[in-house]
């Protein structure tokens, strides 16, 4: 069956890259888009959600010092720099746009660079209220669809092609680790990080035409 997500690059003469990548679903769309300065807050505040960092990284709210760091000294940057592995911002779309221009500020997806490589780090954070109605799986394989278009445009990650996607998820986090299976996504090694133990997937990629 046709994909029905849609990948749109946009280059400017200066070099900068914006994505776009909208993905419908039975109620509204969710959209990925390049993060841009006027997304700091937004970001800081998700953040800053305990209930949505309590299965994330250390599983503690970060300062918002060290997420406006990231945001404005990494990620954007990347984009500036034509770098299109870098964080997006997950935003819900109505379905009729006419009648409904709210535009509804989710989370936070990135698809970076990993620690060798040729290999790319997905990871995602959503607001509570909105994980639900499959909001997470289709937002993981609209990624993965992501990654495959920039195999098939050249990208490289570290100097090399894109082979790889490597995603970490809590053991006990048994939505999050089913996502990943659904991906078809397998576990490479289980390890013990922040006191958690953690599964550690892995997908191989091959190029798929945008």
């Amino acid at each position: 069956m046709a994909s029905t997500t849609l990948i749109d690059f946009q280059t400017s003469p200066a070099g900068a890259l914006t994505v776009s990548i909208t993905v419908p679903l039975a109620d509204a769309s969710i959209r990925f888009r390049s993060l841009v300065a006027s997304d700091v807050e937004n970001v800081c505040a998700l953040f800053a959600d305990r209930e949505v960092m309590r299965l994330y990284g250390t599983g503690e709210p970060r300062p918002a010092d060290q997420v406006r760091k990231r945001v404005m000294e990494s990620w954007i940057p990347r984009w500036e720099s034509g770098d299109p592995f870098s964080g997006m911002a997950a935003e819900r779309l109505p379905l009729d746009e006419a009648a409904d221009k709210t535009v509804q500020f989710i989370g936070v997806g990135v698809l970076g660079h990993g620690d060798v490589p040729g290999v790319s780090e997905m990871a995602a954070l959503i607001h509570t209220k909105f994980q639900r109605n499959g909001i997470g799986l289709a937002s993981a394989m609209a990624v993965k669809e992501y990654a495959e278009a920039l195999i098939a445009r050249g990208y490289l990650v570290e100097g090399e092609p894109l082979r790889e996607i490597v995603a970490t998820t809590l053991v006990d986090h048994p939505a999050s680790n089913k996502i990943m299976q659904k991906l078809g996504m397998v576990v490479k090694t289980t390890n013990m990080r922040f006191g958690h133990r953690r599964n550690v997937y892995f997908l191989p990629l091959k190029a798929k035409s945008d």
